[in-house]
Formats: C-alpha cells, structure tokens, sequence
C-alpha cells in the first residue's frame, strides 16, 4: 500500500524536477536562427500562447537520505544513512506572449519516497507562481511577479542563477537538502518602468519576502523598494543611478531589523563581444552599506554571465555574483563570492548531456572574521527521447558545505555536510495548449 501511495502521488503531482522538464526549457533563450532541435519536447515554434504537462517518474540511491534509522523520520542529516528512493514529480507551465500583454505561470510538486526508514516515508514539496507584464502606453510598462513554495527541509547553497523566468519556479533540488524544516515561502515583485527619451528611462521597484516556519520559531520577513535613472550609449551599454533600500527583519533571540542601503550605481553591459556574435557578456556593478544598530558594514557588489553558443546545439555559460544577501536559512545576512558553469548541447537529436558546478564562498556580514563558510554543488545528467512526449535519464549530483566555529548557524544544522545522489527516471511532455503566433503578430 505504501508503494502504491507514492505512485499515485507521483502520478497525479502537477510540479516537477529540473530534470522533468524539456530540454528546451533547462537552455538559455536561442536566437531565432539557432533554434532548439532534439526530438524530446521539441517542434514548439514561436508560440503565442502554450500550455505543456510535465511528469517524471523514477528511482535512485542517496547516501545521505536524511533519514534517523532510530525511527524519527527525516531527521538530523549528520546521520548520513545510505538508501535507495522512488521519486515522482509533475509541473504545468503556462506561458502567453501578446504585444501588450505576457503572462507566465507554473505549480507543481515534487516528491520522494523512501523505502527504508520509520515513519512518514513520503517527502513532498510544493510551489507556484505567476507572473506578468502589462505596456501600460508605449513608454510604460509594468512587470510584476508572485511565488509561494513549500518544503519540508533547508536549502543553503548561494548559487547564482543562469537564467530566471518570473512566473516559473519548481521546488528547491531535495539533493540540496541539510535540515528537515518545513515552510512555506512567499516572494512579491513588481517593477515599473517610464521612458523618457529613446535613450534615458526611469525605473520603480518594491518586493516583499516572508518565509513561515511551521515548526520552529524563526520566521524572516524582508522588504525592498528602490529607483533608478538609466541611460543607453550605445546597444548593449548603458549607465544607471539609483537608490535601493532594504529591510529584513529575522525572528531570532537578541537580533532586531536589519537594514541596507544600496547605491545603484555603474555601467550595464550586455551585448555580444565584437569578434563573435556567438559570444555575449553582461556586467553591472553597485554597492550596499548594512546597517545593524550602530555598526555599518559595506560591500561592493557585482553580477557578470558569459555565454558561448558552440556549433549548432551546444552552449556553455558561466556566471559571477558578489553579493550582500538575506537568506532565511542563515541567522543574519551573508557576503558572498559565488560561480556557476553549466555546459551541455545534443550529440544527436535524441541524446543530450548536461552538467553545472557552482561554488559559494562568504562570511556572516555582522559577524566577520571565523564565520566563513563554502558550498558547492555539482551535476552530470543525459536524457535520451525515445519520442517527441518521452524520454529516459539519468543524473548524478554532489553537494558539500563547511562552516566556520564562529558562524551563527542555526542550532542542531551539522558544521559540515557531504553527500552525493543518483537516480535513474522516464520523462513525459505533453503540450496541453499549444497556439502559434499569428504570422502579422508584433513581437
């Protein structure tokens, strides 16, 4: 029977994987003339409006299944139990794209099941969201996004993304996992935006972040709002000034709110380098200065992604973040240096490769000196399309962090942990919705 339980769960999930979803999807946006071409989940064209069912089903071998052999269910990961598990997960995603109007969405949940453990053998996580723009006149537009995820364990890994569509969120990678806790997290933007001339732009923005702790006391709240001026030199270059205030309030014994001030200011880059039109870079720079009481703690900052188209398929990425961040796992705000490479394409229209390694590297911001730490994370995955709806995979990843004796680290969470993941699964893809743009339409 409890077999049976996880099958139905996995069966009837609407979130999934990263690994569930096409390989289209998990590629960043191709220009018009490189398009996607392997058989699994391909032939999509230029949609207005697509709706796609993703589900994955599968097993594999943890060696740390955050298990307490004890019989406590999932427990204190530093007890590092070897075990095999079942896996099923599901995703709908929704995507419209109109002259004045565009709309993204997801929901979805992802689950595990363990086999060899006491208790509750089933964990499950949840998320959606939704996301949207609106060209309010030719000049103004507004872009606003909503997303709410649960997950019954902590995720710490710092890791910059390599691209990010609002609207679209799964649940956070269970291979990820260092601590059984469940929330819920809840995240709100919206951004508008006012053009001045063909060249210089004003910009608004407020976002608010909550994360609610079923069963601890250590709830997070933070607000964001700021404003800039930009102007464009050229394609590609542009400067901008603004300001930004940040507010984050963390539920922990003899900590009160704690506040940044950002100072938006540098150059944007983002256009192809000269010598090849395969090749395109983004840079901006800024600041910040943490206030906590009467201590004032300041970091420049900085995000730059590099991105190689190579031949017809394949691409390789790498992206830089030097960050002050809010993080609700972590007792305080952190500093951080943090990498991600990813590398894949198709070796032929059925098989495609994928593989990431990201690092982060930082302190405790109100801490200092002996409250470092380091994360990293690694995958190698393949998936072969037996047809354009299914397709067979396999993915190994390995995760690792240290912290420092001096960092505020939540009580009970291991200083170090290591463990490493594998698993076997069958994807299905199935366009529920799918309306092609109008050959007249205006992009």
């Amino acid at each position: 029977m409890k077999i049976m339980r996880f099958l139905v769960i996995g069966l009837c999930a609407s979130a999934a994987l990263a690994s569930a979803v096409p390989a289209a999807a998990q590629q960043p946006p191709p220009r018009a003339e490189r398009p996607y071409r392997g058989l699994f989940g391909g032939s999509v064209g230029e949609t207005e409006q697509l709706l796609t069912l993703n589900v994955s089903l599968g097993a594999g071998y943890d060696d740390n299944v955050l298990a307490d052999s004890a019989g406590g269910g999932f427990t204190d990961p530093r007890r590092a139990q070897g075990g095999g598990f079942g896996s099923g997960s599901a995703q709908l995603t929704y995507g419209l794209n109109r002259r004045r109007v565009g709309l993204n969405a997801s929901a979805g949940t992802s689950n595990r099941y363990y086999p060899n453990i006491a208790g509750d053998q089933v964990l499950a996580a949840q998320s959606g969201g939704l996301g949207a723009f609106i060209q309010i006149a030719k000049a103004t537009r507004i872009v606003a996004s909503h997303t709410t995820s649960y997950q019954p364990y902590l995720t710490i890994g710092l890791f910059p993304q390599l691209f990010e569509v609002p609207g679209q969120v799964a649940p956070a990678s269970q291979d990820l996992a260092v601590e059984e806790s469940d929330y819920f997290n809840h995240v709100s933007s919206i951004d508008l935006t006012q053009a001045l001339t063909r060249k210089a732009s004003v910009s608004a923005s407020y976002s608010r972040r909550s994360s609610d702790f079923q069963s601890a006391d250590r709830d997070f709240k933070s607000n964001a709002a700021g404003g800039r001026f930009s102007l464009s030199f050229s394609r590609g270059l542009a400067m901008r000034l603004g300001y930004g205030y940040t507010d984050a309030l963390y539920n922990v014994a003899g900590r009160g709110a704690v506040k940044a001030h950002n100072i938006d200011a540098g150059l944007d880059l983002n256009r192809p380098l000269s010598f090849s039109r395969r090749t395109t870079i983004a840079v901006s720079t800024g600041s910040t200065a943490i206030v906590d009481g009467d201590r004032t703690y300041y970091r420049l900052l900085a995000n730059a992604r590099l991105n190689r188209e190579i031949g017809r398929t394949w691409n390789a990425s790498l992206s830089y973040a030097r960050t002050a961040g809010f993080v609700e796992s972590l007792a305080g705000p952190v500093f951080s240096d943090a990498v991600t490479l990813a590398y894949g394409g198709m070796v032929n229209r059925r098989f495609q490769f994928t593989s990431s390694l990201s690092a982060s590297i930082g302190e405790f911001a109100l801490v200092g000196q002996g409250s470092g730490f380091d994360t990293y994370a690694a995958s190698l995955g393949a998936t072969y399309g037996l047809s354009r709806h299914m397709a067979l995979g396999v993915n190994y990843s390995h995760y690792r962090y240290a912290f420092d004796a001096g960092a505020p680290i939540e009580p009970g969470l291991s200083r170090e942990l290591d463990r490493n993941s594998v698993q076997a699964y069958l994807s299905m893809w199935v366009p529920l919705v799918h309306q092609l743009r109008r050959p007249d339409a205006s992009r």
